[in-house]
């Protein structure tokens, strides 16, 4: 189990962050109940699940797993990785929580070095001839949101949009997800109403167009 993200740092948390931690598996079929859930694991791994509580008017997220194997992660923290998205995870401020042995733990750290090595080349690829110690972090901790260049780059946004669907079919809290994101991400407080959670395309679709507009006008303040 390895912790990652801002979380951690009591200076960067923040009154909507959660805990993001990776669960690395042996096997998927071994750990998913259902079939369907470890095929779409080993097709674009890793599955991501939420943890909720229960509040007055909708649940809250405390927190989240990404469920990997062991195989995947290597090859993702390597060169023959096939997006950015658990290497840009890897790089960034983690611990690690757990390990059934020394030899795994060791095997672990050998995997996050890997993945700071693997993007390295990438991150001086995105900067100038000259450039600061604080400008090349800062790139390294950025490579996982950008996809605006290089293949990898690109392929790394399109994959990353296929996860949303299988997040859909996986996520029993949709309604839930959506508010606890809006407030997260944008600021933007939604009630959930009976009618919102029995009809949330219907009744969803304009609190969605109130964050963008209070999101936009946020962006254009900021």
């Amino acid at each position: 189990m390895i912790g990652y993200g801002s979380w951690y740092t009591q200076s960067l948390r923040k009154q909507t962050s959660f805990a993001d931690v990776y669960l690395v598996v042996d096997d998927y079929s071994r750990f998913h109940a259902r079939a369907f859930h470890a095929w779409m694991n080993r097709r674009l791994p890793p599955n991501v699940y939420f943890i909720w509580n229960g509040g007055e008017d909708h649940l809250d997220i405390r927190g989240k797993y990404n469920v990997i194997s062991a195989a995947d992660l290597e090859r993702e923290c390597g060169l023959g990785l096939r997006d950015l998205y658990n290497a840009g995870r890897l790089t960034k401020l983690v611990w690690i929580a757990w390990v059934r042995d020394e030899a795994t733990r060791e095997w672990l750290i050998t995997q996050l070095v890997e993945a700071h090595c693997t993007l390295t080349p990438l991150a001086l690829g995105l900067l100038p001839e000259r450039f600061s110690a604080d400008d090349f972090s800062l790139e390294l901790l950025g490579l996982s949101y950008r996809g605006d260049a290089r293949h990898l780059l690109r392929r790394s946004r399109r994959r990353g949009y296929l996860r949303w669907p299988r997040i859909i079919l996986t996520e029993p809290n949709l309604v839930d997800l959506a508010v606890n994101e809006a407030e997260r991400k944008a600021g933007v407080h939604i009630d959930v109403t009976p009618r919102l959670r029995r009809h949330p395309l219907l009744y969803g679709l304009p609190e969605f167009l109130r964050v963008l507009r209070e999101r936009n006008t946020q962006e254009r303040i900021t």
